[in-house]
């Protein structure tokens, strides 16, 4: 089945993830009695010392295959990137969910952000770690697990005083240097543009005063038009932060809470558990709901343009977990958020947002709705597996409260100057009712540290990083495929604090079928890891080589497709998806036996997958 990346806007951080007594949550005693709770008792050890670990001590703890997979330097990098970011950990949860698998939350010492935690462990003595994971997680009410004198949980109720720009020293990053950085820019942007991988403008501020505004490639390929600094771009899930400061304001005005029900503002949620969905669950990405994109979606996206119709089809589906438990990216609960915004009000979530956010901050250039008759819009393109350049328009959908509004890169470092530092549109008292004000609120004192937020889709790709500590504002808007504004943008923020940003590469797909073509399949196999680095970190790198398998079978390139995607079920023997993917090659191949046994492979693994079985009834007819 050809899969697609959805838009994003979560930067989640991945590694590769035991047996003891019992299965279920573990005591502390219960971990340190165990081989492999005692592993996840010194995992948590390692990050909360100061020195690296040594290399007697990452093969005790890892398997020889991650080490070798990942390398050492990568696994202690691993170790630095927790530190820097929260200080250490906290184990407040660890529960035992297989033979060899736990899953836990934990907190950051520092940061005070919420980190879930899965551990995979070899099948055999002495059970050393082969996989780790971490994302961010839902918060816990346990008590700190281990090291069980950990300082309680922050919870902050404010912000720290944000003082006026104009009362904020310029950064060390920037004094004396902003003729280097300007320059350093240009240099690095400029080798994205020989790869012909980025189109879009970048924008660099110092204190909300624009420093650096450049447009670079062009908006409509077809017609030669180039890109400007005044071109529109399409912002993704940017515009979830619109929705998340008309929520804070409906809360400060009085008229709904953080832990007011879904059920009891609109009708017709009849989901297993959905009784329990907060407006904070909704904020928060933690309500259960998942996304709507889908096949069905594309199939009616011009009748999902409206509103009430897509919030119908989102009641059908279920949760994917209880209220509270997890976290997992949701643009079906900011959809949700834009029905409770117009239940409330009376008016649309557009003119809702026109109100309460664009008028009172004069931006002129940003747009929620009448999007088809704006002039100066950028159309996005994507490149194919052999280099070929197609647009998006396909994949248009009107602007709606979970992303695809219209903006450019000034309006937009205007909107985020008042939703980090001004207090034109929400109070900091209410920002603070915010999940996401209480999880950045760490960040407004740390000199170094960035929130990046970001939008993203087939053929676009926004995204801001801020140093909330120094009033940096770093903003990429391309028309291009995802993520090459947030590789810009970080590579950018490495040049701000002085360290050497990564060289630019071909997207993942291009990368591998290039090595394919020029190496073979034991080439990409042996060398995958380096070859897919540039794809976005928190989709699944199966996608990769499907998406390469459909691009050849599109050309008629059967041979070569079924040679990468039999390579895909070996990288990844237990998604099912692979072998479905394999069995259309085959099927299109008119090896219809092949066919047969991956269709079979595949339901085997996923039970009832629909392509299978749509698939395989044809098949037997």
């Amino acid at each position: 089945m050809k899969r697609v990346a959805l838009p994003l806007l979560m930067i989640v951080m991945w590694c590769t993830a035991a047996p003891g007594q019992q299965f279920g949550p573990q005591t502390a005693e219960q971990l340190s009695n165990s081989p492999a709770g005692s592993r996840i008792l010194a995992f948590v050890d390692m990050v909360n010392h100061d020195e690296a670990p040594s290399s007697s001590w990452l093969s005790t703890t890892f398997t020889p295959r991650l080490v070798d997979k990942l390398g050492e330097t990568k696994l202690r990098d691993l170790f630095d990137e927790i530190r820097q970011t929260d200080g250490g950990l906290i184990l407040h949860e660890m529960v035992r969910k297989g033979m060899f698998a736990y899953e836990g939350i934990a907190r950051g010492q520092r940061s005070g952000q919420w980190v879930r935690l899965t551990f995979s462990f070899e099948n055999q003595s002495p059970y050393r770690l082969d996989a780790v994971g971490l994302e961010p997680g839902a918060p816990s009410e346990a008590p700190a697990l281990y090291p069980s004198d950990g300082p309680a949980a922050a919870r902050p109720t404010q912000l720290p005083e944000i003082v006026p720009n104009d009362a904020k020293p310029q950064s060390r990053f920037l004094a004396g240097r902003i003729d280097e950085i300007r320059t350093a820019v240009d240099n690095y942007v400029q080798q994205y543009l020989d790869l012909d991988i980025f189109s879009g403008v970048v924008l660099l501020a110092d204190r909300g005063k624009i420093f650096y505004h450049k447009a670079f490639g062009l908006a409509d390929r077809e017609q030669g038009i180039g890109n400007t600094t005044n071109t529109l771009f399409n912002i993704g899930s940017m515009n979830k932060d619109f929705t998340s400061i008309v929520i804070g304001q409906l809360i400060a005005e009085g008229r709904l809470a953080g832990d007011s029900r879904l059920v009891d503002i609109l009708p017709g949620f009849n989901q297993d558990g959905v009784e329990a969905v907060t407006i904070d669950h909704l904020l928060a990405h933690t309500s259960g709901f998942g996304d709507y994109f889908s096949m069905e979606f594309m199939d009616k996206r011009d009748q999902m343009n409206d509103p009430e119709v897509l919030l119908d089809y989102i009641r059908t589906l279920p949760l994917q977990f209880s209220p509270g438990q997890r976290q997992r990216y949701s643009n079906a609960g900011y959809v949700i958020l834009g029905g409770v915004i117009a239940a409330l009000t009376g008016k649309s979530y557009a003119d809702n947002v026109r109100e309460r956010i664009l008028q009172p901050l004069g931006l002129q250039s940003t747009h929620f709705a009448g999007i088809k008759s704006l002039p100066h819009r950028s159309v996005g393109y994507m490149k194919s597996t052999t280099g070929d350049v197609f647009d998006n328009r396909r994949w248009y959908h009107d602007p709606n409260p979970a992303g695809a509004a219209w903006s450019t890169a000034e309006d937009i470092l205007h909107f985020y100057q008042s939703f980090f530092y001004g207090e034109t549109l929400l109070s900091n008292k209410d920002k603070a009712r915010l999940p996401l004000f209480r999880m950045i609120a760490p960040y407004y004192d740390d000199d170094r540290a960035a929130i990046p937020l970001a939008g993203g889709s087939n053929g676009l790709n926004t995204v801001i990083c801020e140093m909330l500590g120094e009033r940096i504002s770093i903003i990429v808007f391309a028309n291009m495929d995802e993520p090459v504004a947030e590789h810009v943008g970080l590579g950018i923020l490495d040049i701000v604090r002085q360290e050497q940003p990564e060289k630019p590469s071909l997207p993942a797909h291009m990368n591998v079928y290039r090595a394919y073509r020029d190496h073979g399949v034991a080439h990409v196999k042996s060398h995958f890891d380096e070859l897919t680095v540039n794809f976005h970190p928190s989709d699944p790198k199966d996608l990769i080589i499907n998406r390469i398998g459909y691009d050849l079978m599109e050309q008629g390139l059967y041979r070569e497709a079924i040679e990468l995607l039999t390579l895909n079920t070996e990288l990844f023997p237990e998604v099912a998806n692979c072998y479905d993917s394999l069995g259309e090659a085959y099927y299109r191949a008119g090896d219809h036996e092949q066919a047969r046994a991956n269709y079979k492979r595949a339901l085997a693994l996923q039970p009832g997958l629909p392509s299978a079985v749509e698939m395989l009834e044809k098949l037997n007819k």
